[in-house]
C-alpha cells in the first residue's frame, strides 16, 4: 500500500491540480484545506480514489497543531506534504 500524499490547500486552483496528479498517478492523498463543504465537493467528484478529506489550516500555530493531531489519528506513514497555500 502507498503512502499518502497530504495536500494543504487541496481546494484551491493549484492544489485540485496537485489533487488530481497524485490520484491519476494512483497515489492515495489526504486533501486539507479550511472549508468542509468544498472538501466534501472535492471528494464527490474522486470517489473510487484512495481520498481522505480534513477540515484543517496551517494559518496559526494552534491550527497546525490541530491540523497535526488529526494527522497522527490516521496513523498512516505519509509519502510528503504539498503546500498549495497562499496568503489572502
Amino acid at each position: 500500500m502507498k503512502a499518502p500524499l497530504v495536500v494543504l490547500g487541496a481546494t484551491g486552483g493549484v492544489g485540485r491540480g496537485v489533487v488530481q496528479a497524485a490520484i491519476d498517478s494512483g497515489r492515495p492523498v489526504i486533501a486539507v484545506a479550511r472549508q468542509a463543504s468544498e472538501l466534501k465537493a472535492l471528494k464527490a467528484g474522486y470517489l473510487h480514489a484512495d481520498l481522505t478529506t480534513i477540515a484543517g489550516s496551517v494559518s496559526s500555530d494552534a491550527a497546525g497543531a490541530k491540523l497535526a493531531r488529526a494527522l497522527r489519528k490516521l496513523d498512516r506513514p505519509l509519502a510528503g506534504v504539498v503546500a498549495a497555500v497562499c496568503g489572502g
